[in-house]
């Protein structure tokens, strides 16, 4: 579908972008950093390239390229939530609450009803050991959306990540429950189980997860 509408239209840098967030979904950054590439040969503007390079920049925990990508697609658009956010991992990381917190309120002001958002800010939250404001942003979410599986899932990646794989289970079963056929969080939770060496646990898991494809 994507190589189609490309072709259709050469100004189409989300063609080309796309194709390179499956392929660093799917863990191959060689062929994420083709389509990146490629993209921004059609928009060297393209914010959301400099993020997703971020990103795996940070599962690499290359910071120092973390910083530099997110500020060039800050540069390009100040606002841009998926920006603001992975600012935020960055400071997460590092252990900066309060900076990471800022970084979201900005991204929080564009979209206030963004799950990704909104999830972070329940995990520098959670950090700060600030119990009723995270249970409130569990209530917020679930006043707009009752079944709100993303927000669920980005709460359990980013637990897994601080290696509270107690929680990560608990929010990955909670995802799955609400939207099965979210991908994610039985991909999520598969791999949970695999690292923990529960492997009869993951198979069901990773079948599920390609069912849900």
């Amino acid at each position: 579908m994507f190589p189609d509408a490309l072709k259709n239209d050469k100004l189409f840098w989300q063609a080309a972008y796309e194709p390179g967030r499956i392929f660093q979904e799917k863990h191959n950054k060689a062929a994420a950093e083709r389509a990146y590439t490629r993209t921004l040969a059609l928009n060297p503007r393209a914010a959301e390239v400099f993020v997703a390079r971020g990103e795996m920049a940070l599962s690499r925990l290359e910071i120092k390229d973390v910083e530099q990508l997110v500020g060039q697609a800050l540069t390009i658009n100040p606002k841009l939530p998926d920006a603001l956010r992975l600012k935020a991992d960055m400071h997460l990381f590092s252990g900066e609450l309060d900076q990471a917190l800022k970084d979201l309120a900005v991204a929080r002001a564009v979209n206030p009803r963004d799950e990704a958002t909104l999830a972070l800010i329940a995990v520098c939250l959670h950090g700060q050991r600030k119990d009723a404001e995270f249970k409130a942003i569990f209530k917020e979410v679930e006043a707009f959306n009752p079944k709100p599986g993303v927000f669920y899932y980005e709460l359990a990646e980013r637990f897994d990540a601080r290696k509270l794989y107690f929680d990560a289970e608990q929010y990955f079963k909670k995802a799955i429950a609400l939207q099965p056929k979210l991908p994610w969080p039985q991909n999520g939770l598969g791999l949970l189980y695999m690292r923990l060496g529960r492997e009869e646990e993951a198979r069901p898991q990773r079948v599920d997860e390609i069912r849900a494809r």
